[in-house]
């Protein structure tokens, strides 16, 4: 399989997992997720249980989303992302609640700009409530968990 600059077409192992521990992603997306939650969903929300929860990975069709909505970078700025998700491969991961986009959407510009079709996502519904948040970009999922993902270890 030939690489890819943003390892979205790395083999994953068979042994890999469909769902992921909250607090196994990146600092800054599990703290953003953390008070979603908190400030939408559960104001007496502990951190430490939040932390714990396990969400699935879902799969994103990137054809879906409308060009003129993708963020507008320099090439310097998509390099920038896009050297992001090679060296941690977790970032690859959007945020998803309830089918709209919490965040991601300069992974999902450089990854479009790069001739991706997919990209994986880490779904909080019924963590994070959409409705109290304001977030109204929908995404496509491709299937109903992801079939197979690897998540390195941080």
């Amino acid at each position: 399989m030939a690489h890819s600059p943003t390892g979205f077409d790395k083999p994953r192992p068979a042994s890999a997992i469909r769902r992921i521990r909250v607090g196994d992603l990146p600092r800054a997306m599990r703290e953003d997720a953390f008070v979603m939650h908190a400030m939408y969903t559960d104001p007496d929300a502990s951190e430490r249980a939040f932390f714990q929860k396990m969400v699935p990975v879902r799969t994103v069709d990137l054809t879906r989303f409308d060009r003129n909505h993708l963020c507008k970078m320099s090439d310097e700025e998509r390099a920038g992302y896009r050297q992001a998700m090679i060296d941690e491969p977790v970032l690859e991961y959007l945020m998803i609640s309830q089918g709209k986009l919490l965040d991601g959407w300069h992974r999902i510009s450089t990854s479009i700009f790069d001739g991706k079709t997919k990209m994986l996502a880490v779904d909080f519904t019924g963590l994070v409530d959409t409705a109290q948040t304001g977030f109204v970009s929908e995404v496509v999922l491709i299937d109903s968990l992801q079939q197979s993902v690897s998540v390195p270890s941080l």
